[in-house]
């Protein structure tokens, strides 16, 4: 039988660094590494190396813009820095575009004279264990922050997406 898990990491109930992961199979939580930072209003998900085949979990945004990784199965098991975002973007969405891509979409841009919802869209990716993100363009048509993104299957609205 296969096994599935989900992770948790920080949150806004305690702002901490703090991660899980749930076992389903076994309905059993277990700590993994914490973060290296405190982290609320983040996005999280797993992208694979083009090159190296590593499947890496990527930890970005809130309040700051940092990025955390963590290369599954590692023998060294520990959160490291990975590329800065442009600025800190809250409440943003995170999208597993495909096994090598993670999306952070829209969010809210903060800076110290104000806040607005962001059209920006950026995509992670790791090359040789070389990770960076890309501002893609064009941006949203208008700034969303708090929303919800997925995947659908093509096919299912290819006749409304003409």
């Amino acid at each position: 039988m296969k096994t599935f898990y989900s992770a948790i990491s920080g949150g806004i109930r305690d702002s901490n660094n703090n991660s899980y992961v749930y076992n389903f199979n076994l309905k059993q939580w277990t700590s993994d590494p914490n973060l290296r930072l405190d982290r609320v209003f983040h996005v999280c998900g797993v992208v694979t190396d083009w090159e190296t085949e590593e499947r890496i979990v990527v930890v970005a945004g809130g309040h700051e813009k940092t990025t955390d990784l963590y290369t599954l199965g590692s023998s060294n098991p520990t959160w490291k820095k990975g590329p800065a975002l442009p600025t800190s973007i809250l409440g943003a969405v995170g999208l597993e575009l495909d096994k090598h891509r993670f999306l952070l979409i829209g969010g809210e841009a903060a800076s110290k004279t104000k806040s607005e919802s962001s059209k920006a869209i950026f995509q992670f990716e790791c090359r040789s264990r070389v990770c960076s993100w890309t501002k893609l363009v064009p941006e949203l048509s208008f700034g969303r922050k708090d929303a919800l993104a997925f995947l659908v299957n093509h096919t299912d609205y290819s006749d409304q997406c003409r």
